[in-house]
């Protein structure tokens, strides 16, 4: 009886929490850096309002339209690469590393687009090359976040990136990378990576109800966890349990979960 009401009263508090967040609009909290180093004197005069414009452009927009309320952290890191002067705009390669610091990472050099001195970025449906990309990768970040949080809560911000990338396909002047894009976005939405992506959901979700005192769920989240990684190549699981194998095996312990502890010791990093 004692246990099922403190499993009653962590839910309880649970709803709290969400109903009290609900005052509150969700956003990312992402820290910006733009690196004008390789660019001419002229063009690091033209391009250094970017930085704060682009951290609005991020930190401003609610990106999740209120679907869950908690901030998501992230890094984005814009590399210019190249500037050239075409039909009297200026034109530019660039390199973008976004990450949510912890366990996620993507990083692409395959960017080129305009930007006029002190040009506003929009949130618009339609093309832009370089609001495009950023608004690609900011929803692959949020889908891999949501994931987290519900099985396959990602969804529909995969589906975003996914039309985004159909949008771009059809561009001729700034296609590059679109290619390689249409491939990543392709495999991310693909059966295949739904053991995975239920696996990011059980283990997070496991993993918080244990810190919560929630024995029961813990275990329950935890044990299809390990169902999971049983059924994913090894290789796949590199990244996944360089950052999450030491709470993974010390949560099993303390909830006497030996048999699969014992397991999961076969995956510890070197």
């Amino acid at each position: 009886m004692l246990r099922r009401l403190s499993s009653i009263t962590v839910y309880i508090l649970i709803l709290i929490v969400i109903a009290v967040s609900l005052c509150y609009g969700q956003k990312i909290v992402c820290k910006v850096e733009i690196m004008l180093e390789k660019m001419p004197l002229e063009n690091q005069t033209k391009l250094k309002y970017l930085q704060d414009e682009l951290a609005s452009y991020i930190n401003d927009y609610d990106w999740s339209e209120n679907e869950f309320q908690y901030d998501i952290n992230c890094e984005l890191a814009v590399a210019f690469d190249e500037a050239k002067t075409v039909s009297y705009e200026d034109r530019y390669t660039a390199t973008i590393i976004i990450t949510n610091g912890v366990d996620l990472q993507y990083a692409d050099k395959r960017w080129t687009f305009a930007l006029k001195p002190n040009e506003s970025l929009n949130h618009s449906s339609s093309f832009h090359p370089f609001t495009s990309l950023l608004d690609f990768y900011i929803n692959l970040l949020l889908a891999y976040e949501y994931d987290k949080l519900n099985e396959f809560g990602g969804d529909r911000y995969y589906d975003a990136a996914y039309q985004i990338n159909e949008i771009a396909k059809f561009n001729t002047q700034y296609y590059r990378g679109w290619d390689r894009r249409s491939e990543l976005i392709t495999d991310l939405r693909n059966e295949r990576q739904e053991p995975y992506r239920k696996l990011v959901f059980h283990y997070f979700s496991g993993y918080y109800f244990y810190e919560a005192g929630d024995s029961e769920n813990a275990a329950a989240h935890l044990m299809n966890a390990v169902r999971l990684v049983k059924k994913i190549p090894k290789n796949e699981l590199k990244r996944f349990f360089e950052v999450n194998h030491f709470n993974f095996l010390k949560a099993l312990k303390k909830l006497k979960m030996f048999e699969e502890a014992k397991y999961l010791e076969t995956f510890k990093p070197q």
